[in-house]
């Protein structure tokens, strides 16, 4: 029975039943009132039943995607108050109960005894220490969706999706703050690679990251977690109901010359003196859009690091699963990404001294690279990424061509990611480097290496006399 205050159990679930959770009205009715419709849950009474069952909570993040954030919200104003009473009940019994057997323990073999036990030996077992371990996570590491999928080279075990006793949940932020995007600086492979690099910013300042929200809605930021382990806070947060005013003003904004003090160790040190005591610190997009290598900090470890462990949200993952599955099996198969670039494609790669030749190649221009690079393979099926701006180059892969077909989500970036994904995971790639959606393509595949069987490296750009030392030709022996 619901005895949360101010709830009617017998009362259907509207827009309305959700006032007061932080959750703006066009997600309540495009994302919330659709995963509870899919759920079962239709009146008020559904609602307290949802916010005391983990197993209903865990099929709202993992299988409709509904933001953790938004769960926890709903959670907090449906969960029955008795229960909650009944925990702190039961937690103050639990605590005296403590204190008296520590009384009785001390009063049976006495005080005598204590200046045998040195403090210092024991009180370092229970020091934190905010400051992030150097090393960074360069493995693999298994996302738990396939983790025993046939196309994973890693031996790791299943891991319980359980949102409720992940270790993220239970670390608090940092003490030192939080760092946050001011603005955006292009689209959504923009933002990741701005997210990236903010992300390696927050990990050399000890702060948290407050992700973007377009990021937050599509990749799984949770696993960023693992890109640096053994820290005591979380690494990054989503957009919360508590930092929603201080992320919509930006906190403390960095000035162009304080931006200069993250490129060396000595300003990074002045930096973080500079903001001391404040919360909230944001960086400008544009200027993460075209933060460059520090070779001193360990910026390529961190890259793999953050790749490795860059995945979309789990309803993506199935989908993406059953496609390759259906369509590919256990073969290996080569994927293209056509990328048009509303026609700017050429020039934007003549700027960084590349011909135009992979911007949107068709079928016969895919094939002859693959055939140069390697003149004695079968040919491999073709599974094709395309904005569907060069109408001819699309539908020079038909009918043979394989493109995904499936539902998407409406108003998301969900087709674009299954695309990207089921790219990731193939064998031979061909992108262009004008587009960063090729370029993140390419380091997942590079870092991950998900699907058994020889990874070729990415083709991002082509000229007649390339052969594989013009891209990685380490790879030629990778498996």
């Amino acid at each position: 029975m619901c005895n949360r205050v101010g709830v009617r159990s017998n009362h259907r679930v509207t827009p309305g039943s959700f006032d007061g959770c932080g959750i703006s009205s066009s997600e309540i009715n495009l994302r919330v009132m659709p995963v509870m419709n899919g759920l079962g849950i239709r009146t008020q009474a559904d609602l307290c039943r949802f916010s005391l069952d983990s197993r209903l909570q865990g099929m709202a993040e993992v299988d409709y995607a509904l933001p953790v954030v938004y769960i926890e919200t709903i959670v907090e104003k449906y969960a029955p108050e008795g229960l909650k009473k009944k925990i702190i009940t039961w937690c103050v019994l639990v605590l005296l109960l403590g204190f008296l057997f520590g009384v009785m323990f001390l009063n049976i073999f006495g005080m005598r005894n204590m200046d045998i036990i040195n403090v210092d030996e024991i009180s370092h077992v229970y020091t934190s220490t905010s400051t992030i371990d150097s090393e960074l996570s360069s493995l693999f590491i298994g996302y738990n969706r396939i983790s025993n999928s046939r196309y994973n080279k890693s031996n790791c075990d299943d891991i319980e999706i359980d949102i409720h006793s992940q270790r993220y949940h239970k670390l608090p932020a940092s003490e030192e703050g939080y760092v946050i995007m001011k603005h955006t600086f292009g689209q959504l492979n923009n933002k990741l690679q701005e997210m990236s690099n903010l992300f390696f910013i927050a990990h050399i300042l000890n702060r948290t990251l407050i992700v973007e929200r377009e990021i937050s809605g599509v990749y799984d930021y949770e696993k960023w977690q693992a890109a640096i382990p053994h820290v005591s806070y979380r690494v990054v947060t989503p957009v919360s109901r508590e930092l929603k005013m201080s992320y919509a003003s930006y906190g403390y904004v960095l000035v162009p010359k304080e931006n200069k003090l993250l490129l060396s160790t000595g300003g990074r040190a002045k930096l973080r003196e500079i903001l001391k005591e404040k919360r909230f610190v944001s960086i400008n997009a544009e200027f993460l859009f075209y933060f460059r290598e520090i070779k001193e900090t360990g910026y390529s470890a961190f890259l793999r690091s953050f790749f490795s462990n860059l995945w979309p949200k789990p309803h993506v993952l199935k989908k993406v699963e059953k496609y390759i599955e259906d369509s590919f099996g256990n073969t290996p198969y080569a994927a293209v990404h056509l990328r048009d670039l509303e026609g700017s494609c050429p020039p934007r790669m003549r700027r960084v001294q590349y011909n135009g030749y992979t911007c949107s190649p068709n079928k016969k221009s895919s094939t002859h690279i693959f055939q140069s690079l390697l003149p004695d393979a079968q040919q491999l099926p073709w599974f094709v990424a395309s904005d569907h701006q060069n109408k001819y180059a699309t539908n020079s892969y038909l009918p043979e061509g394989l493109f995904f077909k499936g539902y998407c989500m409406s108003k998301s970036h969900e087709c674009a990611l299954i695309d990207f994904e089921i790219s990731a995971r193939a064998n031979f790639f061909i992108g262009v480097y004008a587009s960063s959606a090729s370029r993140t393509i390419a380091k997942m595949r590079e870092y991950r290496q998900t699907r058994l069987g020889i990874f070729y490296p990415s083709i991002l750009h082509w000229d007649v006399n390339h052969t594989w030392n013009n891209f990685n030709s380490s790879w030629l022996n990778s498996v």
